[in-house]
């Protein structure tokens, strides 16, 4: 088993009504980060090898995964996003987003890491144990801040860059990937550019 290093955890005891859990800075080295369910991680090979053996295809598309690891491939060139976390029992819809994609992920152990393959930095969100469907809204997909923010409250505070909202939900999808926006990653990229 991997030992990651948790720098914050989230708990949710039960699952009710849509429920904001969790806002917090990822640096996403690599233009990448981890949504991982660690009960099934065996080895290093099980976080990492979707993208060791990534495709073309795999990259057109902006995610890969393995059993335990959905790995999500970010655009903003500074690599800082904020990420919230909700929870709830029922799917709230995409609201403004750009992109939204769906995974099922078995949290046996009722633990989820959101992380960046390179950083120390790990998110755990601790919920009740069982098969959750993850799904990623993505908005303002490209946009940073003009000058760098150091201080994690003021950049939390910005809508307008390029970030991420994780929502779980109890029970499994049947068919995985981009529910809405642009099936192939490139076309994000040029989307952007018009903007």
């Amino acid at each position: 088993m991997l030992q990651e290093r948790i720098n914050q955890t989230f708990h949710v005891e039960e699952i009710g009504d849509m429920k904001h859990v969790a806002r917090f800075r990822l640096f996403a080295d690599n233009y990448q980060f981890y949504i991982n369910a660690t009960n099934l991680v065996t080895s290093p090979q099980e976080i990492f090898g979707a993208v060791m053996n990534m495709t073309e295809a795999d990259s057109e598309r902006g995610w890969v995964r393995t059993n335990s690891t959905i790995t999500l491939f970010t655009v903003e060139d500074c690599n800082d996003h904020r990420i919230d976390v909700f929870i709830g029992k029922e799917y709230d819809g995409h609201g403004n987003a750009q992109r939204v994609l769906v995974h099922s992920l078995n949290l046996s152990r009722g633990k989820l890491h959101i992380f960046c393959g390179t950083d120390d930095f790990n998110t755990e969100i601790q919920v009740p144990s069982g098969v959750y469907s993850i799904y990623t809204r993505v908005f303002n997909i490209g946009k940073g801040t003009d000058d760098f923010i150091e201080d994690d409250q003021q950049f939390l505070a910005h809508d307008d860059i390029e970030r991420y909202e994780i929502v779980l939900i109890p029970g499994s999808i049947e068919k995985e990937g981009v529910i809405f926006g642009a099936e192939k990653f490139r076309d994000l990229k040029i989307s952007t550019q018009e903007n």
